[in-house]
């Protein structure tokens, strides 16, 4: 009996195998058709892949978060504007339904949501008593509160967080390899030997591919590089590792490349964090070391006197350093709820001694834009945001497991996390949504993998 049940399932599972093959054909020779004679074929074929798609993330929530950290890190809005929005919105459809279809009606929320929806409020709110036109979009707040609620519910388990910073590794790829070929293709094509000729100096050329700044290109980075670097460095499947590696290295490569002085020092903080805990120390400081040394051999760019104009103090230094003092001038106008969104660009103390820059620049500096546009209440809101993502993570292993991959992740996320915070003292990016994504992800790793190890670690529904 117990063989003919077997037989009986075995053939019902080819039997349906032959019908879904079947069904397959007919529907691509139906769209072969359709594509030579009908001229709204891209529409159906859009629509049919965004229908299997979602199925496809319905059942395996981990696509869904490893294509987040895909777009996240690759840019891939600089081709489809605003597909990343449209992607956290597709998002929040995919996790509804999932609930629906589960018959739970609650949300994966905790306190750092609760600090992030307050911060995002009053960030909208603070638009209300700016004196000036503000340039800032109201829906950046929504985007923040938006991105909490999305990433504390997708990233709810140790899989789909290791799928987010796989996705996130295969981005790194991608943007490096364009950034690097948009170096190679201007010194190729001739652009380089054109410029000479009217520029005394090349070597300060920056590149960064298809992304809009180095600056912001660099300090989404290094919000993976922490977890790639640990993943490289892990027991974990050696495909993992490979792509790992090929990710870290082509990362702090294009960093290089960028000329991004803040990139720069990120990485020698991620790389200190990391040495901290790898057990062959030499080997990791031989493979940096041959990827720095590949770089400066065959990079177009001058990266030494990137970093001696750097530690000598530059220009662009001095500037920003007077953005600095001018911003807190002008926090003590209005110190306690800030003088609106924007203000900073607006305020009289950058006219008068920063007057040859252009309209609407901010200061460079996270903290100095909170003080100046949302005052002491918008600096503790966010950071209160930025202590729980600190909380989140287990600092006191250092002698951690590499075949565990809680303990790598989390080793990365503590790298990535320091990198972050100096990154925001050197741009302003009080509402950067990777950053709000990077915040949310380690605020929730001990309360999603470590769920027995602390009462304190669960997390409210």
């Amino acid at each position: 009996m117990d063989g003919s049940n077997a037989a009986l399932a075995r053939t019902s599972w080819k039997s349906r195998d032959l019908l879904i093959g079947a069904g397959l054909s007919v529907a691509a020779a139906l769209l072969f058709f359709a594509w030579l004679y009908w001229g709204r074929t891209t529409q159906v074929l859009i629509a049919v892949a965004a229908g299997v798609g979602g199925l496809a993330m319905i059942r395996y929530p981990e696509i869904l978060a490893g294509v987040l950290g895909f777009s996240v890190v690759s840019y891939i809005a600089s081709f489809l504007p605003g597909s990343t929005a449209a992607l956290l919105g597709f998002c929040a459809v995919v996790l509804l339904l999932r609930r629906l279809i589960a018959g739970e009606f609650n949300w994966r929320l905790g306190w750092f949501f609760v600090v992030a929806a307050a911060f995002g409020l009053w960030y909208d709110v603070a638009i209300i008593w700016a004196d000036s036109a503000c340039d800032n979009e109201w829906m950046d707040g929504v985007k923040i509160i938006l991105s909490a609620a999305i990433v504390a519910e997708l990233i709810s388990n140790r899989q789909n967080y290791l799928a987010y910073f796989v996705g996130g590794a295969a981005g790194l790829v991608f943007a490096s390899i364009m950034a690097i070929r948009s170096a190679y293709t201007f010194f190729t094509a001739g652009a380089a030997e054109e410029l000479s000729q009217h520029v005394a100096y090349v070597g300060s050329t920056r590149f960064f591919g298809n992304w809009s700044d180095p600056n912001i290109m660099s300090m989404t980075f290094v919000t993976f590089l922490g977890v790639t670097f640990s993943m490289w460095r892990s027991k974990l499947d050696y495909r993992l590792r490979w792509l790992a590696f090929a990710a870290t290295a082509l990362g702090f490569a294009t960093i290089l490349l960028s000329l991004s002085r803040g990139g720069l020092i990120s990485c020698v903080i991620i790389f200190l964090t990391m040495l901290a805990v790898d057990r062959r120390k030499l080997r990791m400081v031989t493979a940096v070391a041959a990827v720095v040394i590949i770089v400066v051999l065959f990079s177009p760019t001058d990266i030494f006197g990137r970093v001696a104009g750097m530690l000598e103090g530059d220009k662009s230094a001095g500037e920003r350093g007077m953005l600095i003092i001018n911003g807190w001038n002008a926090f003590w106008e209005n110190p306690v709820f800030g003088s609106g969104l924007g203000s900073i660009a607006h305020t009289a103390p950058f006219a008068q001694n920063l007057a040859y820059l252009p309209h609407n620049f901010i200061s460079h500096n996270t903290v100095v834009d909170l003080a100046v546009d949302l005052g002491i209440v918008g600096l503790l809101l966010f950071g209160f945001a930025l202590y729980l993502a600190y909380r989140g993570l287990d600092w006191k292993t250092w002698k951690i497991d590499h075949s565990n991959p809680n303990h790598v992740i989390n080793a990365g996320l503590r790298g990535g996390l320091l990198a972050s915070s100096f990154s925001m003292l050197t741009i302003s990016s009080a509402a950067y949504i990777p950053f709000w994504i990077f915040f949310t992800i380690c605020a929730l790793f001990k309360v999603t993998n470590y769920p027995k190890d602390s009462a304190a670690a669960r997390t409210p529904r």
